[in-house]
């Protein structure tokens, strides 16, 4: 998945940057550098300097790069500034988006996650406060930040824009290397302006008013590290990526500080005095803004299929099970965003292990059924694919040679239609690329399995009447036939076990038993184990 940030060399933008990375993801960044850092990009990601503003800059970059989502974090953001200059507020913040949004629609991309405000609420009627809380900005900015909100919501409704616009209060803190940080010119947030009084850089902080309606008279404000906002941004990527409708949520910790009860701990930790100075009230600051972040947590932290991968991603875990509460797309959508495909892998398809009991054909009644539960209409060169990760597969689990059939209504060219075509032609790939496996087609179930109707309709193939690796020409074939061994042959299926992918992730039906489960997180624990080796 390829992410474009906008204000990637900025303060959030630039820890939201590392985190993608670090989660493995392709990175592009837009900065005009007006207020960002160049040497805050990451070497990893792709840098363009220019501005949103520019259409042509904009789609430009859109031509180079395949885009699949948008982070925005290119606003200006000084409430006090955004009192004094609102136009240049309107230019950049309206304006730009709107011409951003002109050509991500031009060029077909159709996510965006938004870097929003709690401004938005302007002096809340109460605390905490809630994405369904009236929102009637007091400054500029905040005004600016809910304009561009309603325009990617008409926008959605016109052109099937999907947004989810994350609003909070004070980002704070810095990257755990230490590689980057908090650094604006000037600077205008609390912590850090605070900080640079033990610094020697200022002689005072300022506190603008201490008569406000609060328990000291000063600003309460809610903080949320970046490092936290930047996982949060993710979050709403992948939510966006689930096909999830467009939403907002509030971001915090749910506790607010007044600035002098910041001051008094930032005194506490450097043992500095730190003086401070009241002046006048700054023109549009309310006096209390704490976000619940409730919402958030309900919705993004439940996505529980790409916190599960996630997990195996970062090695808590070595592989997953999971769908049965969850469909297949769900289950397999993180594995491919997150995990990508294994090296040298082609594609990742599905197979379900059957096991009939009692029965002679295959490996004493062991097969693998392939793709059953993922690839709708495979080509010929994606067959030749699945045929080859299914017998990898078939040798793994069943420590049986893999006798591979392609299947067909036809048996070496006694039907012509181009079904029949394409399995010839998945055939010829798949013995020109994998010489080493025993495979043939194209094949009827009972040519392939059945050793008389084998020996009947193939002579001297090595393959007919002996497979036990079945290659379906797709999935509505190996579907019925997964279906059809299980429920009228009594044979145990389990499945769809997952192939191609970097690590172990597995699915389940939805209508699964308890052995069911067993016996899927068994053979993920088999391939777990096969991959440590």
């Amino acid at each position: 998945m390829t992410i474009l940030v906008l204000g990637g060399a900025g303060y959030i933008g630039s820890h939201t940057v590392y985190e993608l990375i670090d989660n493995g993801e392709d990175v592009v960044i837009i900065d005009n550098l007006l207020t960002g850092h160049k040497e805050a990009i990451h070497p990893k990601a792709r840098f363009y300097k220019g501005d949103i503003r520019d259409r042509e800059f904009l789609d430009d970059v859109f031509k180079k790069e395949k885009i699949d989502a948008v982070i925005h974090f290119a606003a200006c953001s000084l409430v006090g500034e955004s009192m004094e200059k609102p136009l240049k507020y309107y230019d950049n913040n309206l304006c730009g988006t709107k011409i951003l949004l002109d050509s991500m629609v031009a060029n077909g991309i159709d996510k965006i996650v938004f870097s929003s405000t709690a401004a938005t609420y302007g002096e809340p009627e109460k605390v905490p406060i809630l994405e369904t809380d009236r929102t009637e900005p007091t400054n500029t900015y905040g005004e600016t930040k809910l304009s561009m909100e309603k325009m990617f919501k008409w926008v959605g409704k016109a052109h099937g824009l999907r947004y989810v616009s994350l609003r909070y209060f004070n980002a704070c803190g810095a990257h755990i290397s230490g590689q980057i940080g908090e650094d604006h010119n000037p600077e205008s947030h609390l912590i850090p302006l605070i900080l640079q009084v033990p610094n020697g850089k200022r002689e005072y902080i300022s506190i603008f008013g201490d008569d406000y309606d609060t328990k000291d008279g000063t600003c309460v404000r809610d903080y949320i590290h970046v490092t936290d906002l930047a996982q949060a941004h993710i979050l709403a990527v992948k939510y966006l990526q689930a096909g999830n409708e467009s939403n907002i949520f509030n971001l915090g910790n749910g506790v607010g500080f007044t600035v002098k009860e910041v001051i008094d701990t930032a005194r506490k930790v450097t043992s500095h005095p730190i003086p401070a100075k009241i002046t006048p009230r700054r023109a549009g600051d309310p006096a209390q803004l704490i976000a619940s972040s409730e919402k958030a947590k309900e919705i993004l932290h439940t996505q529980y299929p790409y916190y599960g991968v996630m997990m195996v991603k970062m090695g808590d875990a070595d592989g997953m099970v999971s769908g049965a509460c969850h469909s297949t797309a769900d289950t397999l959508r993180p594995c491919l965003q997150i995990l990508k495909t294994k090296p040298g892998t082609k594609l990742v398809s599905a197979f379900f292990l059957i096991v009939v009991p009692d029965c002679e054909y295959g490996a004493n009644g062991a097969f693998v059924f392939a793709d059953s539960g993922l690839n709708q209409n495979p080509t010929p060169e994606e067959l030749s694919a699945i045929a080859a990760s299914s017998a990898e597969s078939f040798q793994l689990l069943v420590q049986e040679e893999p006798v591979v059939a392609m299947l067909s209504h036809s048996t070496k060219g006694s039907a012509k239609h181009p079904d029949v075509d394409k399995m010839v032609e998945a055939t010829r790939i798949a013995k020109e690329e994998h010489p080493e496996l025993k495979l043939d087609g194209e094949f009827q179930l009972d040519a392939a399995i059945v050793p008389s109707v084998g020996a009947s309709k193939a002579p001297g193939s090595e393959v007919a009447g002996k497979a036990n690796v079945l290659v379906f020409p797709d999935l509505d074939a190996g579907n019925i036939g997964y279906k059809l061994a299980q429920r009228l042959g009594k044979a145990e299926a389990y499945g769809p076990v997952t192939q191609g992918i970097a690590k172990p992730v597995n699915d389940l039906s939805r209508g699964c038993s308890a052995d069911d489960i067993v016996g899927v997180v068994a053979i993920t624990a088999v391939q777990c184990q096969a991959e440590d080796k």
